[in-house]
């Protein structure tokens, strides 16, 4: 029995691309607490020694075409507003 997936029948689009995985699972999640699937697509093998050249590394990041407003709305917001984590991280550097 395959398990249901609500981007198989929907045409994905992109959203944006990013040149590591660090950035690329941060937006996952980002996406993710927003109820919002994604899929993150790349063409190159993950290794132990990553790296980017020229664009080889990038990685698609994909959402439903009908997510997509809401998508680029969350991540301007992700960009704009810190986490009270980030802002509690910042006042203890200073002291």
């Amino acid at each position: 029995m395959e398990p249901a997936n609500p981007m198989k029948d929907e045409e994905t689009v992109l959203l944006t691309v990013v040149y590591n995985d660090v950035e690329a699972n941060l937006i996952k999640t980002i996406l993710d607490e927003a109820g919002i699937d994604c899929l993150l697509v790349s063409q190159v093998p993950h290794s132990v020694y990553p790296f980017t050249i020229n664009g080889l590394g990038e990685t698609k990041i994909k959402v439903l075409a009908s997510e997509l407003e809401n998508a680029k709305a969350v991540l301007a917001e992700s960009k704009d507003n810190p986490t009270a984590d980030d802002a509690e991280g910042d006042s203890t550097d200073s002291q």
